[in-house]
This record gives C-alpha cells, sequence and structure tokens, in this order.
C-alpha cells in the first residue's frame, strides 16, 4: 500500500525537493503552495499519511482550522504532522505545537531531506494506518 504524504509549503522549491525524496522512496506526494490548496487536496483523497506542513502556514488562523477541519470532517485525529520552520523556534512554542496541533516534529529550515525522510519513516512506523485513516475508510479502500 502506498502511502500519501501531503506538502504545504509556499516555497515551491521546498515542496518540489521534499517531493523528488519521498517519490524516489516510494510514496504518493501532492504538494500545495498554501493552505486552501492543501484542504482541497485533503478533500479529494479523503485521506493522508502525513502532512509536512511550513511552520508560519500551519501557526496561522488558516493553518489551525485546516488541522481541526482535519481531524473533525475528515475524522483524521491522529495525522501526524512535521512543521518547517523558517526561524528558530523556542522550546515552549514546539511543546505547544506538539500538544494542540499534533505535530511530532519541527524541522529548522534549511534541513536534510535525507533527515525528514528518516524522520518520516519513523513516524509513520509508530502510527497504526487505520489511526490515520478517516472513519469512513477502511485500510483496503485506501490504495493509491
Amino acid at each position: 500500500m502506498v502511502q500519501r504524504i501531503l506538502v504545504c509549503d509556499e516555497e515551491t522549491h521546498i515542496v518540489r525537493a521534499i517531493s523528488l525524496k519521498f517519490t524516489r522512496a516510494g510514496f504518493d506526494v501532492s504538494g500545495a503552495s498554501s493552505v486552501d490548496a492543501c484542504w482541497k487536496l485533503f478533500q479529494r483523497f479523503e485521506s493522508a499519511s502525513m502532512l509536512i506542513i511550513d511552520y508560519d502556514l500551519l501557526t496561522s488562523d488558516m493553518g489551525t482550522e485546516l488541522i481541526t477541519r482535519v481531524h473533525q470532517e475528515l475524522g483524521l485525529t491522529r495525522l501526524p504532522v512535521i512543521a518547517l520552520a523558517g526561524k528558530a523556534i523556542d522550546q515552549n512554542d514546539q511543546q505547544q505545537l506538539l500538544g494542540l496541533l499534533s505535530v511530532g516534529r519541527v524541522f529548522s529550515k534549511p534541513f536534510s531531506p535525507r533527515e525528514l525522510l528518516a524522520n518520516v519513516v519513523g513516524l509513520l512506523e509508530r502510527e497504526p494506518t487505520e489511526a490515520r485513516l478517516g472513519p469512513h475508510l477502511s485500510a483496503s479502500m485506501r490504495v493509491v
């Protein structure tokens, strides 16, 4: 079963770099340059294994609304999220992200695509597939 990763970042070169690295590793990757476009991807696919999103987009009102909608409307309450930050984030802010928005890890830009991939694989291995699927989807229906 191919796992779908959604990437949301205004910097298109970052989306392309992640897409290339992850596609080569066997993931299905879809990218968006805005929170609105990312929500449309969630609506289109109705499932995802992980969201990688720019920190500034995530912490905006639209970003927090995106996570809320993904949790409530799609039932993806345990969707792993990784944030990509263009600046240093202090520990208190990181702890808030971990708790409130289901962020599993914060990477500072520039980051190593290899290290990002290793962390994504590690997070996905810890989360059972069924926990990332919406309540109306079964694992057999998730084939892309």
